[in-house]
């Protein structure tokens, strides 16, 4: 079983309706560690408990609003679509609120907040983001189980078709993917996540969500990965 395959147990945020965005919202928020970024300088600061709450609170109203602001527009009948909306909603709603936090006066922030608080929003989606403003990269947590599948497989080939699939079935239809060679190379020329950051003003957070991209195929001995702010967005080589 790869790690492409474990994507398709996942819950379908379509099943309940709005009710199922609520455990993958509060995973997202335990796995937000804000302790770190906002520190009062101050005895007399909001006590941290009631900042974490108000946070939360705020990432969530922020979330919320974007994503009725951008589903009107997902693809018909696209089950996965709303998931992957609903992850980016979430990650640019924790950027701004811990930014508009950041600003006040209570913790003293003189610079450096953006890519501070990428990092913190990175780590709640495995994703290392260095506040050096360093090419983020995702937690190798697919490269044993990549690489086994790889490596017991009596037809490699079929193998690494089978992965690409799965994972272009997870993405979904608000992603588009074309074959190109060597198969099963793919070049992916839309992008959901990446549509959704420039559309919102917020190009910083793209090379995270392409850090997870990249990961999906971590430990497969053949595999590359490139990037692009001009052309296609990403490209998955399989050499």
């Amino acid at each position: 079983v790869t790690g492409l395959e474990l994507t398709e147990r996942q819950v379908d945020a379509e099943q309940s309706g709005k009710k199922s965005f609520a455990e993958p919202t509060q995973c997202f928020f335990c796995l937000t560690s804000d302790d770190d970024f906002l520190v009062p300088t101050s005895a007399h600061a909001s006590d941290q408990k009631e900042l974490a709450k108000r946070v939360a609170e705020d990432v969530a109203e922020e979330a919320d609003a974007l994503i009725a602001r951008y589903r009107p527009a997902l693809p018909v009948a696209c089950e996965r679509a709303p998931v992957h909306l609903q992850m980016a909603s979430l990650a640019l709603g924790a950027q701004r609120t811990l930014l508009r936090e950041a600003d006040k006066e209570a913790f003293g922030w003189t610079g450096g907040e953006q890519l501070r608080a990428r990092s913190v929003v990175a780590g709640a989606l495995g994703v290392v983001a260095a506040p050096d403003g360093s090419t983020p990269y995702g937690a190798p947590v697919m490269w044993l189980p990549n690489r086994m599948a790889h490596t017991f497989s009596w037809n490699k080939a079929a193998t690494l078709e089978r992965m690409v699939d799965n994972f272009q079935a997870d993405l979904g239809l608000a992603f588009e993917l074309e074959q190109i060679e060597p198969a099963p190379s793919r070049r992916m020329v839309r992008c959901l996540y990446t549509d959704f950051f420039r559309a919102e003003g917020e190009p910083l957070l793209i090379p995270v969500f392409r850090a997870l991209h990249e990961a999906t195929f971590k430990g497969v001995p053949s595999f590359s990965f490139e990037t692009s702010d001009e052309g296609p967005d990403c490209t998955f080589w399989f050499k």
